[in-house]
């Protein structure tokens, strides 16, 4: 979905997982506990491409 690959999905890190409310870690377990980094944010163009994609509509574009 991004022309830019911005994204990468892969298992979540033991340490983003231990920092999460209890309902986020049920939601990761039933997706496999795989979630979206973001390790080239810097190539993104912000067409929200990503954004319209989400089924969970987890993702939003700010400035920074």
């Amino acid at each position: 979905m991004c022309p830019e690959s911005v994204f990468e999905l892969r298992r979540i890190d033991p340490v983003d997982y231990t920092g999460l409310p209890l309902l986020n870690k049920i939601k990761l377990r039933v997706h496999g506990m795989q979630v979206a980094y973001t390790p080239k944010v810097d190539a993104c163009r912000s067409c929200s491409l990503c954004v319209s994609a989400c089924p969970e509509q987890a993702i939003t574009l700010r400035r920074t």
